[in-house]
């Protein structure tokens, strides 16, 4: 009967987070339409830390980018011939 001795380093750790373009979109969303970032994190599943860690740029120019959208498709509908 032979028991197993794991050191600090044998223990399993959780795989790193890869955010996917979805999830990109819906933080910039989120993000332009006033949420907090702690609500954002609950909704991926992530400690606010990570969320940082991960959407910085979604979470500082989110709101820039969805505004920049929306002008783009006001834009084209006014150009549009009736």
């Amino acid at each position: 009967m032979g028991f197993t001795v794991f050191d600090e380093y044998d223990v399993m750790a959780r795989p790193q987070y890869k955010p996917t373009a979805d999830a990109r979109n819906s933080v910039e969303v989120w993000t332009a339409l006033g949420h907090r970032q702690r609500t954002i994190a609950i909704r991926l599943g992530l400690s606010e830390k990570s969320l940082r860690k991960y959407f910085r740029d979604e979470l500082d120019h989110g709101a820039e980018s969805v505004q920049a959208a929306m002008n783009a498709v006001r834009s084209k509908r006014r150009n549009r011939e009736p």
